[in-house]
């Protein structure tokens, strides 16, 4: 989730990045006379090259699939460290991603992003698995009502088989740094010893940070992460849902860098 209607993070997006400077190769080349402009021509045709081989790995799926997953952290059995912790005094805290605008009278629910839907299910499991006495969505999009996003999550978990009743609204987070500190607020007001966060993989880095500075080093429980490498021939092929995979890593290393 972002913080602005034009998210800053959109000016470092790899893409845009790197066809910058295929165009700036490009336009520093497009003269060809004297001595000085066949140089500026060299320099212009590095920077295109450099700008279409970075742009070319990013997108070739082998790759984007190793740097993926590297940025990623590994999902694990969680038990341990839930032993002798009371069920009534753990909370489960699920972070937001994005829901779509309302067409056509969809529910919340079926309106939810990938992300969102894939942690919902990770946290409906992890409910069922070990037990809480709470379930705390939290986040919300700004470009949507305040409650869209978390009451979409909760119906959707309530349908997963989470009683209604256990699952409290936080909608007011608008990123993960307040996802942390928003979410800890709330468990400690109801009481909560432990935290569990549920999270996509690729964000939960970034999302123990951000708790651990709130003050809650929280029991991360991440899900969905990448599939290994596809080692076939197509594997060396670029593609958009690669490059969008790329773009996404980038993303999460860069936000790891916000105090």
């Amino acid at each position: 989730m972002a913080s602005l209607a034009f998210p800053i993070s959109r000016l470092v997006d790899p893409v845009l990045l790197l066809l910058l400077a295929i165009f700036v190769g490009l336009w520093r080349a497009r003269s060809r006379r004297g001595a000085v402009l066949n140089r500026r021509a060299r320099v212009g045709l590095t920077v295109a090259w450099a700008g279409a081989i970075g742009l070319w790995v990013l997108a070739t799926p082998v790759i984007s699939s190793l740097f993926t997953r590297a940025v990623a952290a590994v999902p694990s059995d969680i038990g341990p460290e839930l032993a002798g912790n009371d069920p009534d005094r753990r909370a489960l805290v699920v972070l937001g991603a994005a829901i779509y605008p309302e067409e056509h009278g969809a529910p919340a629910m079926e309106r939810l992003s990938d992300a969102a839907m894939e942690r919902c299910i990770g946290a409906a499991r992890i409910y069922q698995t070990y037990g809480f006495r709470w379930v705390i969505v939290s986040g919300r999009n700004v470009d949507a009502p305040a409650e869209a996003l978390s009451s979409g999550m909760a119906d959707l978990m309530v349908a997963l088989g989470v009683p209604r009743d256990r699952i409290l609204l936080e909608s007011m987070s608008r990123d993960t740094k307040q996802n942390a500190l928003f979410s800890v607020r709330m468990a400690r007001e109801v009481g909560a010893e432990r935290l569990v966060v549920v999270t996509s993989a690729l964000h939960t880095p970034r999302a123990a940070q951000h708790f651990a500075a709130a003050g809650f080093p929280a029991v991360m429980a991440p899900v969905r992460r990448d599939p290994p490498p596809p080692w076939r021939v197509d594997g060396f092929i670029p593609s958009a849902n690669a490059l969008r995979r790329s773009q996404r890593a980038v993303h999460e290393l860069l936000g790891r860098l916000e105090p």
